[in-house]
């Protein structure tokens, strides 16, 4: 099953949103942007199984940590500007 996810990348606060390929939403809250949260988020991911592809709308600077904590946990990231959205 394809997931995507999509971030709203702020500087203390992110809002995540997961939906299915059936356009069911399976995350759709606010994270902080903290370790023990963001570890939090990407084991809530993980456990949603299928193949995930998550979306943020920034990239460095603000997103860093958020980058590099994914990355870590090997999901694939990609930049979706907010133009696009």
């Amino acid at each position: 099953m394809r997931i995507s996810v999509g971030i709203d990348v702020a500087k203390d606060v992110h809002w995540v949103n997961a939906i299915d390929q059936d356009a069911r939403v399976l995350i759709d809250k606010a994270v902080a942007n903290d370790q023990e949260a963001l570890e939090a988020l990407a084991a809530e991911l993980r456990r949603l199984g299928g193949e995930l592809v998550v979306g943020l709308d920034v990239t460095g600077s603000i997103a860093s940590f958020l980058e590099a904590v994914l990355l870590a946990e090997g999901l694939a990231l990609v930049h979706v500007p907010g133009i696009a959205v």
